[in-house]
């Protein structure tokens, strides 16, 4: 918990309350369209350092100018953002308060008391009615910054008691819903692994037939899986060793029948 009000922007970092809102150069301590992306990126360092020494005492305070501070580096660090800021900045719409103050809510509207930020230009002022259509429409999120008033703290959008609540869309009417006609349910499909296993063919292996180890089933030898369980034969390479043991024990055999032949020749 913070032990009192301050102003964070004005003890912390010596910007007087008649230049705040601050613009994004002047919150980092450089010179307003500085180009070099290291030296802005430095400067936010330093300043996102110097502000966390704070975070005991003041930690509302901290993550507001934090939120600043990083929203800073990521708009001045990225071409496109930075060159739309800075045209923002040269075209007056996002001068701090020391070149063209916040006006003071016209006396014809007195309800048009909030302002909100965007990319730290300050927009406003807005009655509540148009605020709660900015949060409706997503243009105000919880980490926007607002403030009542244009003497007021700046602060997230998510501290405002229920501001964010009229972000929560209602239900749409019932006429809206889509409505289906009345399906038929679809038949189920019969379940094929459901029921008694099916008898084995009545027929004992044979030589056209080997019999599958996982579900004693009887397979046509032609075929190397199992039609019941799945199982799959590993085919053996034996066969053309069996053949070829085969031819060679032929070829002895006529070996031995010339052997013996020329031996009774010579007899």
């Amino acid at each position: 918990m913070s032990s009192g009000r301050i102003d964070p922007y004005y003890e912390w970092l010596g910007i007087q309350p008649s230049e705040q809102p601050a613009d994004f150069y002047r919150l980092l301590g450089i010179a307003r369209f500085e180009g070099n992306i290291k030296v802005i990126e430095r400067a936010a360092d330093r300043q996102m350092g110097y502000i966390r020494q704070f975070q005991v005492k003041h930690p509302s305070e901290v993550s507001e100018l934090l939120s600043q501070l990083s929203l800073a580096r990521i708009t001045l660090t990225d071409q496109e953002k930075k060159r739309l800021y800075d045209g923002s900045l040269k075209n007056g719409h996002g001068k701090s308060q020391t070149d063209s103050p916040v006006p003071s809510p016209p006396t014809k509207t007195p309800n048009k008391i909030w302002y909100t930020q965007s990319y730290g230009i300050p927009l406003g002022p807005f009655t509540i009615e148009e605020l709660q259509a900015r949060v409706k429409a997503k243009e105000v999120r919880p980490d926007t910054m607002v403030r009542e008033g244009p003497k007021g703290r700046w602060t997230l959008a998510r501290e405002v008691p229920r501001l964010l609540d009229l972000a929560v869309s209602s239900p749409p009417p019932p006429e809206t819903v889509p409505q289906y006609p009345n399906l038929e349910p679809v038949a189920d499909q019969p379940d094929l692994l459901a029921g008694p296993i099916p008898a084995p063919e009545e027929r004992s292996p044979g030589r056209d037939v080997w019999v599958c180890p996982k579900c004693r089933w009887p397979v046509p030898k032609p075929k190397t899986h199992c039609s019941r369980c799945g199982f799959v034969k590993k085919v053996s390479g034996s066969r053309h060793t069996d053949k070829y043991i085969l031819v060679m024990l032929f070829l002895m055999a006529l070996a031995v029948i010339a052997v013996a032949i020329a031996l009774l020749i010579k007899g």
